[in-house]
C-alpha cells in the first residue's frame, strides 16, 4: 500500500481532476478544433492518468472512516466468504487460492474498473479520447464506486465496455456484448437493469421521444406513488432476505441521508437528456449510435426516479448515472457542432463543478 492517510488520496484525487479539467478546459478554449482533433487522436496522456489511477486508487490504504465498503471487502476476502454474485465469488475464491494478499485483490479490482472504463472510451472515440475519459473519471460517483461501493463499479465498468460493442450493431460485436454483459450482471446482479435497459433499445426502444415518454411517466408515478412504491420494494427486500437492498431502502439509526423527492439530483440526471433534446433539434435525426446510448441511460435513470424517496436511493442511481459522462460527451464530440470545443469545454467544467461542489459538501 501507498504511505499516504487515506483522505490524502481523496482529497488528491479531487484536487487532481479540479487541475487536470481547468487545463483541458483552457486547452480546448484556446486551441483550434482541427489542431486540438490532431493532437488527440491517439492520446497517451490518456494512457498515462489511467495507469496512474490504477495505481493510485488501488495502492490506496484501508480505512473504515474514508473507504467503509473497502474494510468489508478485504475482512470479506480475508476470510474467503461467498457472494452471491458467481462471477465476483468465483474471481475472489481464485485469487485467495493462489495467496493473493488484500492489498493485490483491491489492486485487481481498481484495474478491472479503470481499465474496462479505459477500453470502452477508446472504443467509443477515435479522437477527443483524453477529454472523453475526463469526463468519465471527473463524473460525480466515479471515484466513489472505485473506493467503496467496488464491487458495483467493477460491475458497471464492464457493462460500459459491453455497451462498446454493442452499440456498433454488428452480429459478433453484440454477442461479444452480451457475453460482457452477462459477467457484469454475475459480477454484481443490480447491473440486470442497466442490461435489461441497454437490450430493449437496441431492440425494441429505437426513438428517442418514446424513452422521453417513459421518462415523464416516471416522474409522475414517482410524485403520485413513489412513497408507496418506496415501502413495497423495501417489503420486497425483507421477504427476500436482501440485507443490502433493505438498508438501501431503510434509514437505519447509524447512517442519515436524506429522504424524500430528490429534485437537486433529478435536474443533474436530466442535464444529458436536455442535450439529447437540442441535439435532435438541431441534426433532425439523431446518430444511432448516440440513442442507443442515450435510451440506455433514460430507461435505466427512469427506475431510480420511481424509487427517489428510498434512503440512499444515489444507490440505484448510479445504475444509470455511470453511463452519464458517455451520454454527456458523445454527442458533443462526435457531432459538428458551432464552438464545438468551446461547448466540450463547458460541458466539463460543468460537471466539474457539480462534482466538487458534491464532494466539499459531503466533508
Amino acid at each position: 500500500m501507498l504511505g499516504f492517510s487515506a483522505a490524502f488520496v481523496r482529497d488528491f484525487y479531487f484536487i487532481l481532476m479540479l487541475v487536470l479539467t481547468l487545463m483541458e478546459c483552457i486547452k480546448l478554449m484556446s486551441v483550434r478544433e482541427i489542431e486540438y482533433k490532431k493532437n488527440n487522436t491517439l492520446s497517451i496522456t490518456g494512457l498515462l492518468l489511467t495507469l496512474f489511477l490504477i495505481f493510485f486508487l488501488g495502492l490506496r490504504p484501508e480505512s473504515g472512516k474514508v473507504f467503509t465498503d473497502m474494510t468489508m471487502y478485504i475482512w470479506s476476502y480475508k476470510n474467503n466468504l461467498t457472494s452471491a454474485d458467481p462471477f465476483f465469488n468465483f474471481l475472489s475464491h481464485f485469487f485467495n487460492d493462489l495467496g493473493v494478499s488484500p492489498t493485490g485483490w483491491i489492486l485487481f479490482i481498481e484495474t478491472v474498473y479503470i481499465g474496462c472504463t479505459y477500453l470502452a472510451v477508446t472504443k467509443l472515440f477515435k479522437s477527443y479520447q483524453y477529454v472523453a475519459l475526463l469526463f468519465l473519471y471527473t463524473s460525480f460517483s466515479f471515484f466513489s464506486f472505485g473506493t467503496n461501493g467496488l464491487r458495483n463499479g467493477m460491475a458497471a465498468s464492464i457493462m460500459l465496455l459491453s455497451f462498446s460493442y454493442m452499440i456498433t450493431r454488428k452480429p459478433k460485436d453484440i454477442i461479444m456484448g452480451i457475453v460482457l454483459g452477462i459477467a457484469s450482471v454475475c459480477t454484481h446482479k443490480a447491473m440486470l437493469l442497466p442490461f435489461g435497459c441497454s437490450l430493449l433499445s437496441l431492440f425494441v426502444i429505437k426513438r428517442f421521444r418514446t424513452a422521453i415518454i417513459i421518462y415523464m411517466i416516471s416522474i409522475v408515478i414517482s410524485l403520485t406513488l413513489g412513497a408507496a412504491i418506496s415501502e413495497i420494494v423495501s417489503a420486497l427486500a425483507v421477504l427476500s432476505e436482501d440485507e443490502k437492498m433493505y438498508g438501501y431502502m431503510n434509514p437505519s439509526e447509524t447512517f442519515q441521508d436524506r429522504v424524500g423527492f430528490r429534485w437537486d439530483f433529478l435536474l443533474y440526471s436530466v442535464t444529458p437528456i436536455i442535450l439529447g433534446y437540442f441535439a435532435e433539434q438541431k441534426e433532425d435525426k439523431l446518430n444511432k449510435r448516440y440513442i442507443y446510448l442515450l435510451n440506455t441511460y433514460i430507461l435505466a435513470n427512469s427506475f431510480w426516479v420511481i424509487v427517489i424517496r428510498a434512503y440512499q436511493s444515489n444507490r440505484f442511481a448510479y445504475l444509470s448515472w455511470f453511463i452519464y459522462g458517455l451520454v454527456l460527451s458523445y454527442p458533443l464530440i462526435k457531432d459538428n457542432w458551432k464552438g464545438k470545443n468551446k461547448k466540450i469545454a463547458l460541458a466539463l467544467f460543468g460537471q466539474e463543478a457539480f462534482t466538487m461542489l458534491m464532494f466539499l459538501m459531503s466533508r
